[in-house]
Protein backbone atom coordinates (compact mmCIF):
# COMPACT_ATOMS: atom_id res chain seq x y z
CA UNK A 1 0.00 0.00 0.00
CA UNK A 2 3.07 2.18 0.95
CA UNK A 3 4.47 1.77 -2.47
CA UNK A 4 0.61 3.19 -4.29
CA UNK A 5 0.34 5.95 -2.02
CA UNK A 6 4.24 7.04 -2.86
CA UNK A 7 3.03 6.61 -6.71
CA UNK A 8 0.26 8.78 -6.41
CA UNK A 9 2.16 11.43 -3.81
CA UNK A 10 5.02 11.71 -7.34
CA UNK A 11 2.05 11.67 -9.80
CA UNK A 12 0.84 14.85 -7.92
CA UNK A 13 4.10 16.25 -8.04
CA UNK A 14 5.11 15.68 -11.29
CA UNK A 15 1.43 17.13 -12.27
CA UNK A 16 2.53 20.14 -10.03
CA UNK A 17 5.81 20.68 -11.38
CA UNK A 18 4.15 20.56 -14.84
CA UNK A 19 1.73 22.90 -14.43
CA UNK A 20 4.61 25.41 -13.72
CA UNK A 21 6.58 24.49 -16.75
CA UNK A 22 3.27 24.61 -19.08
CA UNK A 23 2.71 28.57 -17.58
CA UNK A 24 6.20 29.62 -17.90
CA UNK A 25 5.93 28.80 -21.94
CA UNK A 26 2.29 29.28 -22.21
CA UNK A 27 1.92 31.41 -25.22
CA UNK A 28 -0.11 34.48 -24.30
CA UNK A 29 0.93 35.14 -20.62
CA UNK A 30 4.15 33.33 -20.14
CA UNK A 31 5.20 33.89 -16.31
CA UNK A 32 8.61 32.59 -14.29
CA UNK A 33 6.18 33.44 -10.91
CA UNK A 34 4.32 29.49 -11.00
CA UNK A 35 7.32 27.40 -12.09
CA UNK A 36 9.22 29.25 -9.42
CA UNK A 37 6.11 28.84 -6.90
CA UNK A 38 5.78 25.00 -8.34
CA UNK A 39 9.77 24.43 -7.31
CA UNK A 40 10.18 26.04 -3.79
CA UNK A 41 6.58 24.41 -2.97
CA UNK A 42 7.79 20.87 -4.20
CA UNK A 43 11.39 21.66 -2.58
CA UNK A 44 9.91 22.57 0.54
CA UNK A 45 7.41 19.70 0.67
CA UNK A 46 10.04 16.65 0.02
CA UNK A 47 12.52 18.29 2.50
CA UNK A 48 9.92 18.34 5.35
CA UNK A 49 8.16 15.45 4.50
CA UNK A 50 10.70 13.45 2.78
CA UNK A 51 13.41 13.69 5.18
CA UNK A 52 11.94 12.93 8.31
CA UNK A 53 12.84 10.24 10.20
CA UNK A 54 10.40 7.05 10.65
CA UNK A 55 7.98 7.66 13.78
CA UNK A 56 9.59 5.46 16.46
CA UNK A 57 13.08 7.26 16.12
CA UNK A 58 11.74 10.39 17.37
CA UNK A 59 12.09 10.08 21.03
CA UNK A 60 15.31 8.52 20.73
Amino acid sequence: MNFFKALFVWLGISVFLGWGVYMTVHPTKASFIPLTVAVIGVVAAIGKIGCLPPSDEHNH
